[in-house]
């Protein structure tokens, strides 16, 4: 999950404040999340001789400014910066609080930060078939993508493919993003991709093929994703293969001879005289 941050400090007071820095101790607030990475950060409206700490992650390295910062009175200094955090363990309860210091505040004072409340899973599920129609015994390609449209990191969840009556799962044609060593659990015409993990905005591509086994008319089959407590946290999918009827299996051809049984005893009798 992406959280953009941005922090103002105003001297309210009539003397240039010297020797400012702003601390930013970003995993006391992200607890009991974990924080992946933080971007550098844009600071406006400081006067300096230094610029933006190297290194600031928030964690080994909570300072922001480098050198000598200077903060004229009734000037207002901002930092912005992003960060990418993991939401597996938990989501935060407590505000992101900075604390700016100068040579004359040497205790500091501290501003806080509300967070944001943690926006509910939308997963996005695009499914295709690569025919319109099919034979009995034929294949059908299905590709499917899985979108993540939130900037959290999404955990636990399970991919689940619904084949109708008639389409039956081809053994190892599955593919995960072009690789096949991820198959689908199978419980009876269910496919599930389990306990699976997508980053912000992140996407995956599911391939697999079915054999048409039976049913008649159209075949549609179904796709969704649902969270750890099972609960659908995507839209449904579908894709619908139109079954043709077949000439040997499904159309019988009728061979014998029409005659006129005129006495109703079920045989061609021969001529009378």
């Amino acid at each position: 999950m992406a959280i953009d941050f941005n922090i103002s400090v105003e001297n309210t007071g009539t003397v240039t404040q010297t020797g400012m820095q702003v601390l930013d101790d970003l995993q006391a607030f992200a607890s009991p999340m974990r924080v992946v990475s933080v971007t550098r950060p844009k600071i406006t409206g400081f006067d300096w001789s230094g610029g933006v700490a190297a290194g600031f992650d928030g964690l080994r390295i909570t300072s922001t400014l480098s050198g000598d910062v200077h903060l004229a009175a009734g000037q207002t200094g901002t930092k912005s910066f992003t960060v990418l955090i993991d939401p597996a363990a938990g989501y935060p309860t407590q505000d992101n609080v900075a604390l700016a210091t100068s040579n004359l505040i040497v205790d500091g004072v501290s501003g806080a930060v509300d967070i944001p409340p943690l926006p509910p899973a939308d997963v996005r599920v695009v499914k295709l078939a690569n025919t319109e129609t099919a034979l009995l015994g034929g294949t059908v390609g299905y590709p499917l993508t899985f979108a993540n449209m939130n900037q959290s990191i999404e955990t636990g969840l399970n991919f689940v493919e619904s084949l109708q009556e008639g389409l039956s799962f081809a053994p190892g044609s599955a593919r995960y993003d072009g690789v096949d060593t991820l198959q689908p659990t199978i419980r009876y015409r269910l496919l599930e991709w389990q306990n699976v993990t997508l980053g912000p905005q992140q996407k995956v591509t599911i391939t697999f093929d079915a054999r048409v086994t039976g049913g008649d008319g159209n075949l549609t089959n179904t796709a969704y994703v649902l969270d750890p407590a099972q609960n659908i946290i995507s839209n449904r999918a579908e894709a619908t293969v139109t079954r043709r009827p077949e000439a040997v299996f499904d159309c019988g051809d009728v061979i014998g001879k029409v005659y006129d049984d005129r006495n109703m005893n079920g045989y061609q009798d021969g001529p009378t005289s």
